[in-house]
Formats: structure tokens, sequence, C-alpha cells
């Protein structure tokens, strides 16, 4: 990896590779986030960061610079720069071969402006495609990316559905009835509708291999989505929901990041680490 060489020039100390880690990826993120500062509630994306992503991000080093430098490079979709996208998702790359993936995205950079039929076209695309990509790339692909990649991702499994897998789509049905409220004020939402839309899909084909790490390029638009969710409610005929929309969007949070800290997947490599939260 190549931050471990760069820091490892200067000390041979574990934890300030995780402290340069957390720097550089925190910074990418929040760049991200205040891009959109115009449309939404800042300090409500960075709770939504904090809480749902954060902690999750504390085990998988390499993918968190890899998800933060993709999330920062979603304003050259939206500014339709195509070559500086695919350059800062090459960059990513470099820590995780999976931001590859999101290389889909340059399908939204190449018009001056957006049309409804290509979020549908997208979606339609990557749910049809998907099957074929997973079979070219596990058969074709992974096997000559070392042990570790052919001895995991090679032998596919069943297409299967749980209730887990659709734990998105309540956010997605409501970004369609506020759509038009949405759109007012920030008029590329549809860019990160449609990346949090496809995470489910991903999520789905995720059975028949573990491509799960890839929704976590996607799950950075729920920073976005959420607070444009207040906003559009605020200045909505619905303002006064946003009294309750408010507060179980503080709950969901730190429900979500009490689960991820004590009883998630994730939760054994984080209490490696020692902090305010928890002790070694």
């Amino acid at each position: 990896m190549i931050l471990n060489f760069v820091v490892g020039q200067f000390t041979d100390n574990f934890q300030i590779l995780l402290v340069v880690n957390a720097i550089i990826g925190i910074l990418f993120f929040y760049k991200a986030m205040e891009y959109e500062r115009k449309h939404i509630n800042l300090g409500l994306a960075v709770f939504l960061f904090s809480t749902i992503l954060y902690f999750y991000y504390i085990g998988i080093m390499r993918l968190f610079l890899a998800a933060s430098i993709t999330a920062y490079a979603l304003k050259y979709v939206i500014e339709k720069k195509t070559a500086k996208y695919i350059i800062w998702i090459l960059i990513a790359s470099m820590f995780h071969y999976s931001a590859l993936f999101m290389l889909f995205l340059v399908y939204f950079s190449t018009e001056k402006e957006e049309k409804t039929r290509k979020i549908q076209h997208i979606i339609l695309l990557v749910t049809v495609a998907m099957p074929i990509i997973i079979y070219v790339v596990s058969q074709f692909i992974f096997p000559n990316m070392g042990e570790r990649y052919s001895n995991n991702y090679t032998e596919l499994g069943q297409l299967t559905f749980s209730i887990g897998q659709f734990d998105k789509l309540p956010i997605v049905l409501l970004t369609f009835f506020l759509y038009k409220d949405m759109l007012k004020e920030n008029e590329h939402i549809k860019i990160y509708i449609v990346i949090y839309a496809l995470a489910i899909i991903i999520g789905i084909y995720g059975t028949i291999i573990p491509i799960g790490r890839i929704e976590w390029y996607m799950n950075f638009a729920i920073c976005i989505i959420i607070p444009q969710i207040v906003r559009a409610v605020i200045h909505s005929k619905y303002k006064n929901w946003v009294v309750l929309l408010i507060p179980l969007i503080i709950i969901y949070g730190g429900i979500y990041a009490y689960k991820t800290i004590y009883s998630g997947a994730n939760g054994e490599h984080i209490k490696n680490y020692s902090n305010i939260l928890f002790k070694e």
C-alpha cells in the first residue's frame, strides 16, 4: 500500500498510520459533503457520516481511503468533467480495486443536461448487466489476481433474498415521494438517488459473490440524501413533520453506531483500538 510506504519512511509506529489514514479519509469525505453545503444542512450530513459510516471504516483502511476519494470525485460527475472524474477513480483504485466499479457514473458526466430517462437507463443497465459482470469477473479476472481473490471470489453462490437487503428501500421511496421538492433545492440530487438505489441492487447480488463492499462507495449518498429530504420537507406542505423527522434520524444514527461498535460483524475489529468509547 502506497500510504504504508510513505508513512514508513518517517516512522514504524502503526498508530501513526491509522491517524494519517483517518485524516486523509475524513478530509476527502468532508470536502464531498461541503460541496453540497448550499443544498443541505452540513451539520446533519457530518452527523450521518460519523454514526453510519465512520465506525465501519475503522477496520477497513484501504476501502476507507478509496471510498472517500470516490465521494470527493462525485463533484466532477456533476460538473461534467469526465476526465478528472476518471483520474480520481483511478487514484482511488490504487487503494482498493473495487473503486473501478464507480466508473459507471461516467454515464452521467457525458451530457450537459441531466435527463430523467438516464436514471431509469442506468438502474436497468446495472440490474441486467450485473450477473454478466459477476460471472466474467469471478471466472476470468479474480483467478489472476492472487490467492486471496482466487480462493474467495471465484465460487458463485445462489441468489437469495432477505429483509436486510432492502434496508435502503424506505429512504429511496421517500426520495421519489419528495422528488420534485428535492429537485427544486438541488437539481443534481438525482445522481445521489441513483447511487443509493443501486446499493440495493448490489446488496441483492452480493448473495452470489461477496461484492458487498461496493455498497460502501454508494452509502455515502445517504449523507446528502437525508439532509436534502429534511430541507425539502421544511419547504413543502409537510413542514410540520420535520419535528418528528429529525429526532428519528438522530435515533437511527445512534442505534446504527451502537450496533456497529458492539454487535456488528465489524465490531470485533473496531474494539482492537482504544479511545473514549471503548478500551482494548
